[in-house]
């Protein structure tokens, strides 16, 4: 009976697993439409207008990172950057998420995820003439093989 080399074995566990379907190659493309990780610190009289001062900078902040991530570099620098605010801006804002928070008084600190609505947004960057890319490739699995040469 003959072993398969433990290089066999890692290739072709590498090799299920790059064909094998998982969260991540089950991404849709509207997915791109959301921001995780924006970071807020905001202070205002009270704690719950700090919270929205929070979850208004996030929006905004969420919204510039999504603009850079959805458009051709060369294209934003030339018309600029698409402007959103206040209800236009919350009109295009499908959830804000809390990942993380504290606050105290006065003040609200937060790590929160955004998700703008996709139909919205890409309307919007057609109307300025920007080039909408919202598409991903499938992920790729990169396995090093070993060959002891035996």
């Amino acid at each position: 009976m003959k072993f398969m080399s433990l290089a066999a074995v890692a290739a072709l566990g590498a090799a299920l697993c790059a064909v094998s379907p998982s969260p991540a190659s089950a991404q849709t493309r509207d997915n791109v439409y959301a921001v995780s990780g924006v970071h807020v610190d905001a202070t205002a009289a009270n704690a719950a207008a700090a919270q929205q001062a929070g979850f208004t900078a996030a929006q905004r902040a969420a919204f510039e990172r999504l603009i850079r991530r959805l458009t051709v570099p060369n294209e934003l620098v030339a018309r600029g950057m698409p402007a959103a605010e206040g209800a236009a801006l919350e009109a295009l804002v499908l959830s804000v998420d809390v990942e993380e928070e504290r606050r105290s008084a006065t003040r609200y600190i937060g790590r929160l995820t955004v998700r703008f609505d996709p139909s919205g947004i890409r309307s919007l960057l057609r109307q300025q003439g920007l080039t909408v890319v919202d598409t991903r490739t499938a992920p790729v699995l990169i396995a090093p093989i070993v060959s002891s040469g035996v």
